[in-house]
């Protein structure tokens, strides 16, 4: 058995799946707060050397962490493609072709498969996401039989790697 789906996502849905994924207790927050504690001693051992000063560290990881915040978000932003994706999914993984661009992936691949209410987010444990949203199915029992073979075959997919 397979699903085989074709949609076009929108920026709103990947801004949307971004920021689910920094919101979470284990998401990208943490990669940003990392990055700005890092600029932030980094800054004080390169430019003041023994002068350290608390307030000057917390000054510029404030300042790093909201940058990251500006920043990070275009990334996803400037490599948005709203082509149509074809997107098929089976007991080994999903591939998945926008224009002559292709990839696939393996059930062991995938961190989750969550269902946002809006969209079903198929997580790649690079961090990378799929964003499938509602249209993509021609009704509300197409979503769900997608939905939970994909949840079943990534249970299936190697438990003990995870």
């Amino acid at each position: 058995m397979r699903h085989t789906i074709e949609y076009a996502s929108s920026r709103t849905e990947v801004w949307r799946a971004y920021w689910r994924t920094w919101a979470k207790p284990a998401g990208l927050w943490r990669v940003h707060l990392a990055i700005a504690l890092g600029i932030a001693a980094a800054s004080e051992l390169l430019l003041y050397g023994d002068d350290w000063r608390a307030w000057r560290f917390a000054v510029t990881a404030a300042v790093a962490g909201l940058g990251c915040i500006v920043l990070f978000p275009l990334w996803p932003q400037l490599r948005f493609k709203n082509a149509t994706r074809v997107l098929t999914i089976d007991k080994d993984g999903f591939t998945t072709t926008i224009g002559a661009r292709s990839a696939e992936r393996s059930w062991q691949e995938i961190a989750a498969v969550e269902d946002t209410g809006q969209e079903i987010l198929i997580v790649v444990k690079t961090g990378n996401a799929m964003v499938v949203p509602r249209r993509a199915f021609p009704d509300a029992a197409a979503r769900s039989r997608f939905l939970d073979d994909a949840r079943n075959w990534h249970s299936l997919a190697a438990p003990a790697q995870r």
